[in-house]
C-alpha cells in the first residue's frame, strides 16, 4: 500500500491542457460546441462496511440504511479518469458538505478557467462554476426534460467513473475492515485511495491500447431513467428548486442546444 500511495500526486491531478482538450472535443462531439466548457463531472459515492463500527458507529450510518464511509470524486467525463476526490467522511455527511474539502473547493483555480464549469447535481452548493438540472418529479416543458437528458447523459459518466471503480476493486462494494480505532478508519481510506490510484493507471494503460469501454446495459441507464440520476438523494427529489447563480449560462446553454444541429 505504500508504494502505491507514493505515486499519488502523480496520477491524481488536475488535468494537463491535453486532457482537458481531449474532454472539451467529447462534450462538444455529444451536444455541442456551447457545451464545451463543461468539461468536469463531480458525484458523491459510498463504500459500504461490513459491520458497524464500534468506533462512532452511529454516524457511518448513511441514508440507504447502510454502515459507509462517503466519497465526492470528480472525473473527465470522456476517459472516467479521477482527478479530485475527498473520502473519510462517514456515511451520514451530505455530499454538499463532503464537497467542502475536495481540491476543486479549496483549489478552484487548479481545474476551472474563465468560462469554464463543473457538472453537478442540486445536492451540491450553488455556485458561478457549477452547473445542474432542474430535479425531476417538477412541472417541467419537453424542452426542459430534454435540456436535462442531454445534460444526465455527461453527468452520469461519473457514476459510470464510480461504477467501475468499484468493479474493478470488489473490495470497495463492502469493505471488511473492522473500524473500531481512528488507526482502523485511516487504514480504511487507505485502502480506498490506493484503489483509486489503481483506478487510474488501468484507466492510462488502456487508453494507450484504445481499449476503454463501458458496459451496454450501463450506457442505456440514462435514457432508462429519463434524465434522471440513477443515484440521486431523496432529499434532491423533495426540496425546492433552487436558485442558480449560473442562471445566465443554464438558459445560454438551453438555447445553444436547441439552435444545434441535435434539434
Amino acid at each position: 500500500m505504500i508504494a502505491i500511495i507514493s505515486l499519488h500526486d502523480d496520477v491524481i491531478k488536475a488535468p494537463t491542457p491535453a486532457e482537458k482538450e481531449d474532454t472539451k472535443c467529447w462534450v462538444k462531439k455529444q451536444v455541442c460546441p456551447a457545451w464545451q466548457n463543461g468539461y468536469l463531472s463531480i458525484d458523491g459515492t459510498t463504500f459500504n462496511l461490513f459491520q458497524k463500527p464500534s468506533h462512532y458507529g452511529e454516524t457511518f450510518y448513511d441514508r440507504k440504511s447502510n454502515y459507509s464511509i462517503n466519497a465526492q470524486v470528480v472525473t473527465l467525463p470522456h476517459n472516467l479518469k479521477i482527478v479530485d476526490y475527498c473520502v473519510g467522511h462517514t456515511g451520514s455527511t451530505h455530499n454538499a458538505s463532503a464537497f467542502l474539502d475536495t481540491g476543486l473547493r479549496t483549489q478552484p483555480e487548479l481545474f476551472l478557467g474563465p468560462g469554464e464549469w463543473i457538472w453537478a447535481d442540486s445536492a451540491y452548493p450553488l455556485s458561478a462554476t457549477s452547473l445542474f438540472k432542474q430535479p425531476p418529479g417538477r412541472s417541467l416543458t419537453t424542452r426542459q426534460s430534454q435540456f436535462n437528458y442531454h445534460l444526465s447523459c455527461i453527468r452520469i459518466r461519473c457514476e459510470y467513473a464510480i461504477g467501475l471503480l468499484k468493479i474493478q476493486f470488489q473490495s470497495l462494494k463492502e469493505l471488511c475492515i473492522q473500524i473500531n480505532t481512528e488507526n482502523k478508519l485511516e487504514f480504511a481510506v487507505a485502502w480506498i485511495r490506493c484503489c483509486i490510484i489503481l483506478h487510474n493507471l488501468i484507466i492510462e494503460g488502456n487508453q494507450a491500447e484504445n481499449t476503454i469501454t463501458i458496459p451496454s446495459d450501463w450506457q442505456q441507464g440514462a435514457q432508462d431513467n429519463g434524465g434522471m440520476d440513477i443515484d440521486m438523494d431523496t432529499d434532491e427529489l423533495e426540496s425546492e428548486i433552487p436558485e442558480n447563480p449560473n442562471q445566465d449560462l443554464r438558459q445560454s446553454l438551453f438555447n445553444s442546444l436547441f439552435n444545434s444541429h441535435l434539434y
